[in-house]
């Protein structure tokens, strides 16, 4: 099978974007894309992201919003409150979402990230609220979902329960949704557990990149 990029090279790999079949020459490992959907020129600033996120992961004992207990913490809140990570941050989430009409994600954590990359696009974002509200419009999202083919994005994932409420609160208001895009993906299950909803996992970085 020949490359659809350049025509010319065996293809090898599937870029997450487009989904076109491309070879070695015309795909961005580091980004899981071809050419055509990101520019050459940015590969090697996901490096330079990869540094800044090791910095956040925070050694010692700690209880985490599942309520599972772990030595060790992500703490991509943190990095994303400084405006030229935040800013390259959201660069690399927007490029794993061509394709679909927008960015959507559960407050708090991946509020700003859904900002970030729908400013870099130019793409809408949905906020998902933790908690159906009783008061107001009693909506549990804000923005626009019917009709619309969204990407979900997360700062950590550990359970996937967090992005399962993501994906249930945009199918049953007519959006539709088949990825999720985290920054950091802690290796504990989310992955076996988000396929079981027709949910692809696609980590900026897995835990185990930072293993020392």
């Amino acid at each position: 099978m020949k490359c659809d990029v350049c025509g010319k090279n065996e293809a090898k790999y599937v870029c997450i974007g487009c989904k076109r079949n491309v070879c070695a020459n015309c795909y961005r490992p580091m980004l899981g894309l071809c050419t055509d959907c990101a520019p050459i020129a940015k590969e090697e600033s996901i490096e330079d992201i990869k540094a800044l996120v090791g910095r956040c992961i925070k050694r010692g004992d700690f209880v985490l919003a599942s309520g599972r207990k772990s030595n060790y913490y992500v703490d991509v809140k943190e990095l994303i409150t400084q405006p030229i990570a935040l800013q390259s941050v959201g660069r690399e989430l927007s490029w794993r979402g061509v394709g679909y009409d927008g960015f959507a994600g559960v407050e708090l954590g991946a509020v700003p990230l859904i900002i970030a990359a729908s400013l870099y696009s130019g793409k809408p974002c949905v906020i998902i609220r933790k908690e159906k509200r009783e008061h107001g419009t009693g909506k549990d999202y804000i923005g626009q979902l019917e009709g619309k083919r969204l990407c979900i994005i997360e700062d950590v994932t550990t359970t996937g329960a967090t992005a399962v409420r993501a994906a249930s609160v945009i199918r049953e208001n007519g959006g539709y949704t088949d990825r999720v895009v985290t920054v950091v993906d802690r290796e504990e299950g989310a992955g076996e557990t988000l396929k079981g909803i027709n949910l692809e996992l696609i980590p900026l970085f897995k835990i185990s990149d930072f293993s020392e």
